[in-house]
């Protein structure tokens, strides 16, 4: 007698092209699915269903985040054997809401460490970006002038990572292959002995005012957590070297923006390179539009023409463990918080 399949509600908009590489990849093969695509098919759906795993397959663009958590929550709530939900990004920030976070029986997964490379190569263009003083030069360039100046060598620059998880890793090792870079890591998590020795300092949130003086880049990759939330502020910024250049490419609300920008204004850190913001898109009348200390991207630096593909091959693997009974090497943990405490995006995001 055939096994029966699992059944998985792919919780995505109409006519995502992922649908269509699951079944070029074959994956639909070893399970059955529904595509639920609205919060009105999900509430039409049986009082029990026979679902056993999620897959959340959007990067909010026809389908909102506020959406894909709704319909979320109703497949929770309908699907009394549901063990597994994944989603396509890396960032769950979206789902954190009391009824997930309080549904213990099941397993979350994201797409850790499917876009590490391109956040990387971002840290290293910004580096280089501020060291060759391109800046300078653009604005010469705009205003017709020639006129030499001298520039940085990026070589063994001192590089200090908040939040030195997969990505941090990631930033560590281009920027150390390429440029000898100098990484001090701040992280809650364990670090090994091993790894600690490959660095010039690790240390806990606490101890982030010991690392700011020795560093000349700081690079924040923090998750948005209560904890987090304008975790870099005022204070913060005032304890960094005044050649101190500031990235973000972790989460926006876990820096406060108003802080940030009255810091670049006073010549407290010397420039910033932004992916991510407080407020997405970045309202029009942001000043950071106009300030030319600061390298700004839409939140697109992951936004690669493989990315669909990377998050794939992440949830085949996940979906191998699932079917098989494996442990999950990216589970995360939904800390039991109501979302409203957040401020979430509106826009796509991984």
């Amino acid at each position: 007698m055939e096994q029966k399949k699992e059944k998985l509600a792919i919780i995505t908009e109409d006519g995502h092209e992922g649908i269509q590489k699951l079944k070029d990849r074959k994956l639909t093969d070893l399970f059955s699915f529904d595509a639920i695509t609205s919060v009105k098919q999900a509430e039409s759906l049986p009082s029990s269903t026979d679902y056993t795993g999620a897959f959340i397959m959007t990067m909010g663009n026809k389908m909102t985040f506020t959406d894909a958590r709704a319909i979320a929550e109703i497949v929770v709530e309908k699907s009394p054997k549901l063990r597994w939900v994944h989603t396509l990004t890396t960032g769950v920030d979206f789902l954190l809401s009391l009824k997930l976070s309080e549904a213990k029986h099941i397993t979350f997964t994201n797409a850790k460490g499917a876009y590490t490379r391109p956040l990387a190569e971002f840290v290293l263009m910004t580096v280089l970006y501020f060291a060759k003083k391109m800046p300078v030069f653009m604005k010469q360039k705009r205003e017709h002038k020639y006129e030499k100046h001298v520039t940085q060598l990026a070589h063994k620059a001192h590089v200090g990572i908040i939040g030195y998880g997969n990505v941090g890793r990631a930033v560590a090792k281009l920027l150390k292959d390429s440029l000898e870079a100098k990484i001090y890591a701040i992280t809650n998590d364990p670090v090994s002995e091993e790894e600690k020795a490959s660095l010039e300092f690790v240390g806990k949130t606490e101890d982030m005012d010991k690392m700011f003086p020795k560093v000349d880049y700081v690079v924040t990759i923090l998750p948005l957590t209560p904890k987090t939330k304008g975790l870099i502020n005022a204070s913060t910024f005032k304890l960094m070297k005044p050649e101190t250049i500031f990235m973000n490419i972790g989460r926006g609300p876990a820096v406060n923006e108003k802080d940030l920008i009255e810091a670049l204004k006073k010549g407290t850190i010397a420039g910033a390179g932004l992916d991510v913001f407080e407020v997405e898109p970045l309202p029009q009348d942001s000043p950071l539009y106009d300030m030319d200390n600061v390298l700004l991207t839409p939140h697109s630096t992951d936004i690669t023409d493989n990315m669909l593909d990377l998050s794939l091959d992440c949830f085949q693997t996940t979906l191998h463990n699932f079917l098989h009974n494996k442990p999950h090497f990216n589970k995360v943990n939904m800390e039991p918080v109501s979302y409203t405490h957040l401020t979430l995006p509106t826009t796509p995001y991984v």
